[in-house]
């Protein structure tokens, strides 16, 4: 019988995570709406706040000051469970 060597390697767990850096800027305020989410995102000339359609969200079309990306991943079919993920810049 042949084992792969994938399956017979032991588990761990445990490690480190190591953070190097700043946080430089605050994060943006979500507030979710039955069919649009508010951002309020600051950058060096105040806050900026901008209501954009779930659909919109879900598609990435979202440009936001210091923000490099924004996607939207349903959890249910009924589309009632939504993770919102923000990348910064």
């Amino acid at each position: 019988m042949l084992f792969n060597s994938a399956f017979a390697a032991p588990l761990t767990s445990g490690g480190s995570l190591t953070f190097s850096g700043a946080i430089a800027q605050d994060p943006c305020q979500l507030t979710p709406g039955a069919s649009r989410i508010t951002f309020a995102c600051q950058d060096n000339n105040g806050v900026h706040t901008q209501q954009i359609g779930l659909q919109q969200v879900a598609q990435g079309d979202v440009v936001l000051p210091g923000v490099d990306h924004v996607s939207l991943t349903y959890l249910d079919p009924q589309k009632s469970k939504a993770v919102v993920r923000v990348d910064y810049n």
